[in-house]
């Protein structure tokens, strides 16, 4: 399928060719038959040929203008005449030029099958015409000239061929100057790029008085393989007329390059300037001094100072701090000016605004000087100067930080806080507290004056709350509890407010007790029940505490339920509960600090009232030898002997049922490894009766403490031996010392070689006695 089609495609380009020749050879026909109609209209072109070369040899006649032409020759096709025709008369070029124009215009209305036929004859239409014109190698003379007139023509024909030009004058007038002018006045290639073609269009504009023709001769020698120049002559230009000329640039090596376009005109030769430049970077700074002027220490300027890259090449650059620039240089507070930016990338056709920053910190003047470079090698360093004068602020706080020590949370702490001024003038002043702090804190009066030379106080009110650690965001820090605020005194004629700080810890004044609720179970009336709870203090302060208003059957040890509480500190006491009959419990206990806070804690019991009773709550033995044994007596008695709850108390358990009246039965249970022992430690007592019992103490030493015993016995000992031995070698090492003086005495010179050293005493290893545990104790 593919090869039909291109069998088919073939068929019709050849028709299509045998159709255009047809039409083509019919047209021929029809313009051989028209020219033959208009033959005798060639001797008006003749003639006005004769009338043209008269022209010329008028004004060759005169004093002549030598201008050297240089045989320079154009790469262009369209301007390249041929060697035949550098002898023929302006005007048979000119005729030339047109009828090869006419050619190619016939050949395009042909091909747009333009059959309409012109209304008159033209040289372009007469065929091999041309040829019949006299050439200039032959008899150049036009007819009828004599032998003189021939003569003549030949020395101006060979003057103009060696480029020499005589003056021309119109109407009585000289013309000077250049007989062309171009627009514009340099063809300029700026920022190329090897490889890639540029065109240019250069408009030539006729500057002499009169009729005036142009010729392309060249461009400079060096720049013939770059180059190309497009120009059709147009033949005779009157004055003020224009033709165009077309170059083309096709760069091959990065470089820059400069040369000319020559052309031949009628009076005159003339040139176009040619350059071509590579990319390059065009660095600038928009000044050269940045002046800040005069300011207040403290406050903070900046000036902006601008670098252009008028270039077509990117670049970086880096901006710094030119050193050794000479020794007029004097910079009284360097680090006062800064710059923001210190180094970037600048684009082609671009702009950067380098920002300069100063902050003086001490009254004077100041003088910076900085330079800019660039990774371009081709680049120069760039320089500019900063110049800056600070003075002092005439309204300042002796004390910028005011530290309120340690402050605890809804508390009010006051402080006052001293203004001076030395202005020559009153000065009005406004107290501003940063919003976080607007709750907490306050400044009064809020607007002041202050006078010239003068002080001024401020009251300073603090009254922390506990929302300040979510007020305060960033101005407090929750793990140190440290507080820092700044604060603002707003003076007029003053572009800077006055800044002081206020430093304070923040703590709270909780005490936490632990456990918050105590339960004592069941406790008989007859017997104390003990509970301990920790009280801890959260502040970094002291406190001092204590339990009020405690229920009579209620204790607290130790110092009955006062103290102090160190910071951070932690203290164990003993609530005592003795129930006082049978009920239940449910009461709290309140402790209060100094500044009036109040933490309470709950606590609950149930009273029990036994059936069964001990003559004795507590048994005291007196002093009892080892191995000997001391006795006492008690009863256990029973006094329930009615249920009537309303003469008396009877047993029961908080408020259930009454026990009943009968036998009650006892036991003691001893502790295990306890030298006390009870006789009967089981009985039955009847209601109304009471048992007697015996409780035996026999003090006995256990294994364990005659270890222990033993073990601090041979400690002692131990002890007492090492201070012997020490003691000993002490009054050894003397006695010895004694004899080595005694002895250098008796040789009179210093060269007792027998010196005495303490180094075996010193290396003797002691064994330190190491306290044997009482379980390696074993029994002989």
């Amino acid at each position: 399928e593919f090869t039909e089609q291109q069998k088919a495609r073939k068929i019709e380009i050849v028709a299509r060719i045998l159709k255009e020749e047809a039409q083509l050879e019919k047209v021929r026909k029809q313009s051989r038959l028209w020219r033959q109609k208009k033959k005798g209209k060639l001797s008006d072109a003749i003639r006005w040929r004769r009338k043209t070369w008269r022209y010329i040899e008028n004004a060759c006649a005169e004093p002549d203008a030598i201008v050297t032409q240089k045989s320079w020759r154009t790469p262009s096709p369209c301007s390249s005449p041929d060697d035949k025709n550098d002898g023929l008369e302006p005007s048979q070029k000119a005729t030339e030029e047109m009828a090869h124009k006419s050619k190619h215009e016939g050949k395009e209305e042909d091909s747009r099958e333009t059959l309409a036929e012109p209304e008159f004859t033209g040289l372009w239409d007469q065929e091999c015409d041309i040829s019949k014109v006299p050439d200039g190698r032959m008899d150049s003379k036009p007819l009828g000239a004599s032998k003189m007139e021939k003569d003549i023509f030949a020395r101006n024909l060979e003057k103009l061929h060696s480029g020499v030009i005589h003056k021309h004058r119109v109407s009585g007038r000289e013309f000077k100057g250049c007989p062309f002018y171009s627009k514009p006045s340099l063809i300029h290639f700026k920022d190329f790029d090897v490889g890639k073609t540029y065109k240019k269009k250069v408009i030539l504009i006729n500057a002499f008085y009169s009729i005036n023709y142009c010729k392309l001769v060249g461009v400079s020698e060096h720049l013939k393989d770059f180059f190309t120049v497009h120009f059709d002559p147009p033949g005779p230009m009157s004055a003020g007329m224009s033709c165009e000329v077309r170059v083309t640039f096709k760069p091959m090596i990065n470089e820059d390059l400069e040369g000319e376009v020559a052309f031949l005109s009628h009076i005159g030769s003339f040139s176009i300037p040619l350059k071509c430049s590579t990319k390059k970077c065009v660095l600038a700074l928009d000044k050269e001094l940045i002046d800040f002027g005069t300011h207040v220490v403290g406050e903070t300027i900046s000036r902006t100072i601008t670098l252009t890259n008028s270039g077509a090449l990117a670049t970086r650059f880096q901006l710094r701090r030119s050193a050794g620039l000479g020794a007029t240089r004097t910079v009284i507070s360097p680090p006062s000016i800064e710059r923001a930016v210190t180094e970037g990338d600048i684009g082609p056709f671009s702009s950067v605004k380098l920002q300069i920053i100063f902050t003086p910190a001490v009254p004077g003047d100041v003088r910076a000087e900085f330079e800019i470079t660039f990774d371009n090698p081709d680049c120069d360093p760039l320089h500019f100067s900063a110049i800056a004068v600070s003075v002092a602020v005439p309204v300042w706080v002796p004390n910028p930080d005011v530290d309120l020590k340690i402050c605890m949370y809804d508390r009010l702490y006051q402080d006052c806080i001293i203004i001076q001024s030395r202005a020559t003038s009153a000065l009005r002043l406004k107290f501003e507290v940063c919003k976080e702090l607007a709750n907490h804190m306050e400044l009064l009066p809020k607007t002041g004056y202050i006078q010239a030379h003068s002080s001024f106080s401020v009251q300073l009110k603090f009254l922390p709350r506990k929302s300040l650690p979510e007020d305060a965001g960033k101005y407090f820090d929750e793990q140190t509890r440290v507080l820092e605020v700044p604060m603002i005194i707003v003076v007029s004629d003053q572009s800077k407010p006055v800044e002081f700080t206020i430093h304070a810890v923040v703590t709270t004044s909780d005490l936490e007790i632990s456990p918050t609720e105590v339960d004592f179970g069941y406790c008989s009336i007859y017997e104390a029940v003990q509970s301990t709870i920790t009280l801890t203090n959260k502040a970094i302060l002291p406190q001092e505490f204590g339990f009020v208003g405690l229920p009579e059957f209620v204790e607290i040890q130790p110092d009955d339920g006062f103290g102090t509480l160190l910071p951070l500190e932690s203290l164990n006491l003993d609530i005592i509960f003795k129930a006082n009959k049978a009920k239940e419990y449910s009461f709290e206990l309140a402790c209060k600090t100094e500044i009036n806070r109040q933490f309470k804690l709950s606590c609950k019991a149930i009273g029990v009232h036994p059936p069964l009773e001990l003559s004795h709550s507590l048994v005291q033995f007196s002093a009892t030898a080892l191995n000997d044994v001391s006795t006492a007596t008690l009863f256990v008695i029973n006094n329930h002997v009615s249920l009537n709850q309303f003469t008396h108390a009877v047993p029961r358990i908080g408020k259930g049922d009454v026990a009943p009246v009968g036998p009650t039965s006892f036991q003691f249970v001893i502790p295990e490894d306890s030298p006390i022992t009870i006789m009967p430690c089981v009985g039955t007592v009847l209601p109304g009766k009471k048992s007697l019992v015996e409780v035996s103490f026999r003090p006995v030493l256990s294994e364990q403490l005659i270890r222990q015993e033993a073990v601090e016995m041979a400690r002692r000992a131990a002890e007492t031996k090492a201070a012997t031995e020490k003691k000993a070698r002490e009054l050894e090492l003397q006695r010895k010392k004694e004899e080595f003086m005694a002895g250098r005495r008796r040789l009179g010179s210093g060269s007792f070689l027998g010196q005495f050293s303490r180094d075996k005493y010193s290396k003797q290893i002691l064994k330190v006695f190491e306290v044997p545990e009482p379980e390696n104790i074993l029994p002989k």
